[in-house]
Order: C-alpha cells, then sequence, then structure tokens
C-alpha cells in the first residue's frame, strides 16, 4: 500500500493521530472561571477598598452592594467570556427596591484591554443599557460609579448572551 492510501486509510478510519488540547491559563496559572449563567462572575475591584461587591456576583437574589456617590464596583464576565453588542440592550442592573427619583449611578463598559469607556446612566426609569453607547464590541468587565442618592446593587446580567 503506498503513502497515500495509507494516510486515506487512516482518514477514512479515524486513525489520525489527537493533539491533546492544552488547559486555558493567564498570568498566573490555569483558568478556573466556569460558566455558571449570564451574569457578573468576578469582582475586580472597589472603591473604597473596604465595600464587598460579591454581592453583585451572580444571580439576582437580594444581597445587594449599595453604592453611595464616588463609590466603585467593577464586575467580570470572566465565565461567559464576554457581553456581546447585539441589536436592542444587552446588560440588565438589577436592583433591589425601586431605584428613587435623583438617584443616580453610571455604567462603563470595557474589553480584554481594560479601556473603559462611558456606557450610560442608571436611573429610576433606565436598567438596561446598550454596549453599543461605549463603543465596545464586547465587554468583558462593567464598572458602576454612584454619583447621586444611592443605589442598591443586587446582579448584572447580560441579556443575549449565554454559557455555550
Amino acid at each position: 500500500m503506498n503513502a497515500r492510501a495509507l494516510a486515506a486509510f487512516m482518514v477514512l478510519a479515524g486513525c489520525l493521530p489527537q493533539a491533546d488540547i492544552p488547559p486555558l491559563s493567564d498570568a498566573n496559572g490555569v483558568l478556573d472561571a466556569t460558566c455558571t449563567g449570564p451574569y457578573a462572575d468576578m469582582v475586580v475591584d472597589t472603591f473604597p477598598t473596604s465595600l464587598d461587591g460579591k454581592a453583585a456576583l451572580g444571580a439576582p437574589d437580594t444581597q445587594v452592594v449599595t453604592l453611595l456617590v464616588d463609590q466603585v464596583v467593577t464586575v467580570g464576565f470572566i465565565g461567559l467570556g464576554a457581553i456581546t453588542d447585539q441589536q436592542g440592550m444587552d446588560l440588565r442592573v438589577h436592583s433591589v427596591g425601586v431605584i428613587a427619583p435623583g438617584d443616580h449611578a453610571t455604567v462603563q463598559f470595557a474589553g480584554p484591554d481594560m479601556q473603559f469607556r462611558f456606557g450610560g446612566d442608571i436611573l429610576a426609569d433606565i436598567t438596561e443599557l446598550d454596549i453599543a453607547t461605549a463603543s465596545v464590541p464586547a465587554a468583558v468587565y462593567a464598572r458602576i460609579t454612584g454619583i447621586n442618592g444611592t443605589v442598591r446593587l443586587d446582579s448584572l446580567e447580560a441579556i443575549h448572551d449565554a454559557c455555550r
């Protein structure tokens, strides 16, 4: 049997050697994030540093991060990969209780480069945002900053994206 015939036989028989796929890694080691849904799954930073941002992770559960003026929480959609820009609104902000008139926070979005761009306002009547406003095709990170009053942040949800 010549070499071409042998190669064709191996392809048809499914006998080609398979390479092992190496584990994905970041700068610190193997990625351990698993996609648990369309919700933010990592706290990147907070200001002040004493602010506990963990309550903003995962599905809505009535645990909140209370943002006052100039307080900041930055979250990542690491397991999901990113929030992608699609037709209509792309991010839903869940809060506990009604956001009172005058209460206000802003949202900035960033891709993997962490160059944050203004994405919109969270107000009493605005809780969904379009990442196209920030000119970011895929937002890995969202930063929420308290501007006025009190915003009780429960969860951030990618509207169109789901775990693959």
